[in-house]
C-alpha cells in the first residue's frame, strides 16, 4: 500500500475568548490499498478448497486505488453562570468523507482463469458507501461545585448494504442517538448515573428475503455504526487515588 498524496488545511477562528471554531480540509489518495477479495466459490475452486473444508476463500490484496475528500468542522464555547450557578460548556463537531475507488480493478491472469472476480461489487459497495459519509456530534455540560451533568446527542448518516446484486441493495436511513450522566464528587469517590442511546434507537431493519438478512437470522445490519443492543443505563463509583 502506498500513500500516493496526502493534503490536509485548516484554520482556527476565535472571535471571542470563550469560542472557538476550527476547519479542517484533507484528500488523500491511496495506491494499492490492502482490501478483503471477493469471496471465490465457483466451481473450479472448491476442488482446491475443499480438503480445508471450507466452501468459499477470500484474502488480503493490494486490489485497489482510493481517493477520499472530506472536512471537519468543530465549535467549543464555555460560559460561566456566575456564583451560584456554576459553568457550562458546548461543542458541536461534524464530519463528512467520501471514498471513491478510481481506476480499473483488473483480476491478474492467474486468478482470471477461475471465473471469479478479484474484487467484486460486495467490497466495492463496503468501500464507497458502508459507512455513513457524515456524522454529527452534539455536547453540553453544566457543572457547579460537586456536581455536574452531561448530555450527548449523535447523529449518524445513511449508509448502504453490502450486496452483490442490485435487486437486493438496502440504504440504511440516519439516525439520533442521545446519552446523559450526572455525577456527584465527594471527597475521591465520584458517584455516577446515566443512559446510553436512552431513546433506544435502533438501526434499520435489514428487508427480509435479502442475503443481508440471511433468512431472518440478522435482523439488523452488521455494519451498523452504533450497534444493535438498544438503551443501555448504568451507575458508576469511581475513587481516585
Amino acid at each position: 500500500m502506498l500513500l500516493r498524496e496526502a493534503s490536509i488545511s485548516g484554520v482556527v477562528y476565535q472571535p471571542f475568548a470563550n469560542l472557538e471554531i476550527t476547519a479542517d480540509y484533507f484528500h488523500i489518495d491511496i495506491e494499492d490499498r490492502i482490501v478483503f477479495s471477493g469471496n471465490f466459490t465457483g466451481a473450479q475452486v472448491l476442488p482446491l478448497i475443499q480438503p480445508f473444508g471450507v466452501t468459499g476463500a477470500r484474502f488480503f490484496t493490494n486490489a485497489i486505488d482510493t481517493e477520499t475528500k472530506g472536512f471537519d468542522l468543530v465549535t467549543n464555547y464555555q460560559r460561566g453562570l456566575g456564583t451560584n450557578w456554576g459553568r457550562i460548556d458546548v461543542s458541536a463537531a461534524y464530519s463528512r468523507n467520501k471514498t471513491e475507488i478510481v481506476g480499473e480493478t483488473a483480476t491478474p491472469a492467474q486468478l482470471a482463469g477461475l471465473s471469479e472476480v478479484l474484487f467484486d461489487r460486495i467490497e466495492r459497495r463496503r468501500v464507497e458507501c458502508g459507512q455513513p459519509e457524515d456524522n454529527l456530534r452534539l455536547m453540553q455540560s453544566w457543572t457547579r461545585g460537586f456536581w455536574s451533568a452531561t448530555t450527548r446527542q449523535s447523529r449518524y448518516g445513511e449508509f448502504c448494504s453490502f450486496t452483490l446484486l442490485p435487486i437486493d441493495d438496502q440504504v440504511y436511513d440516519p439516525t439520533w442517538l442521545a446519552d446523559a450522566e450526572v455525577s456527584y464528587r465527594w471527597r475521591d469517590y465520584t458517584f455516577a448515573v446515566g443512559g446510553e442511546n436512552l431513546f433506544d434507537a435502533m438501526p434499520d431493519i435489514n428487508r427480509p428475503g435479502t442475503p443481508q438478512s440471511n433468512f431472518g437470522i440478522f435482523p439488523y445490519p452488521s455494519q451498523s455504526p452504533f450497534g444493535m443492543n438498544g438503551r443501555f443505563l448504568y451507575s458508576r463509583i469511581s475513587y481516585k487515588f
